[in-house]
């Protein structure tokens, strides 16, 4: 009886001793594993941060070398440019001015023919009023301008639009978290998209003054913008976001 009783001691310590060898090995087994997917997933996420990081230097790279090309072109062209009229006595002359009398009527000349002028007298370095008005919005820093600042987000003046941007950016700034700031994230999403590089990287930068989740979507779609001012803006951006919070 003492002999059967002591067996079956035994059968059941062997079989503690059993499941928590098991037990043992297969926490050791899937903490091994567990480690390997871990090294995993770290090498596939450096692998993917190396690929944008190539990519992006890549593009900024392009870019660069299209703006030399584009800068020497430029200044190919100043040079064959034909040189200004002069005198016997070396002094320039430009095309004559008209003059305007007290009336406001061009004065006429000894022949009584109207005195040939430049039309950009007429005109005055003419500023467009739009322009005029953008910034003046801008300056202000007032939500209530943001209505009226969208008329003009699809003007065909260009730096009327990149105005209008940039006014969007300096009330976002002033108004912060306001519900208002948010509606013109519809203009500055249409603005990142503008034909004009100029006009992209201020809606870029006005982007990045509006703390939301649409604003991170619109950042990360100006990465893949083809210019590297551009993508520059959208990165800074993206930085400058990542510790605010979003609304």
């Amino acid at each position: 009886m003492l002999d059967t009783r002591s067996l079956e001691i035994r059968i059941v310590v062997a079989v503690i001793v059993g499941l928590v060898m098991g037990a043992v090995v297969a926490y050791l087994g899937f903490r091994r594993k567990f480690k390997q997917e871990k090294a995993k997933l770290r090498q596939q996420f450096q692998q993917v941060t190396e690929e944008n990081e190539r990519i992006f230097q890549d593009r900024l790279q392009s870019s660069m070398t299209v703006l030399q090309m584009e800068h020497e072109q430029a200044l190919q062209a100043i040079q064959k440019a034909p040189p200004a009229s002069t005198d016997s006595s070396g002094i320039v002359h430009d095309q004559p001015l008209m003059t305007i009398s007290v009336d406001g009527h061009p004065e006429e000349s000894a022949h009584g023919a109207p005195v040939a002028g430049n039309p950009v007298v007429e005109g005055a370095s003419k500023i467009p009023s739009s322009l005029v008005q953008v910034e003046a919005w801008g300056n202000s820093g007032l939500v209530s301008a943001i209505p009226g600042l969208s008329r003009y987000a699809l003007t065909a003046d260009q730096k009327t639009r990149q105005q209008v941007a940039v006014a969007l950016g300096k009330i976002a700034n002033r108004a912060g978290l306001r519900s208002e700031v948010q509606t013109s994230l519809g203009i500055l999403a249409k603005l990142s998209r503008d034909p004009e590089i100029a006009v992209r990287c201020a809606a870029v930068e006005a982007i990045a003054q509006i703390p939301s989740s649409r604003s991170i979507r619109l950042l990360n779609q100006a990465l893949r913008d083809s210019a590297g001012e551009v993508v520059q803006n959208a990165s800074k951006g993206l930085t400058r976001l990542k510790n605010v919070k979003l609304t």
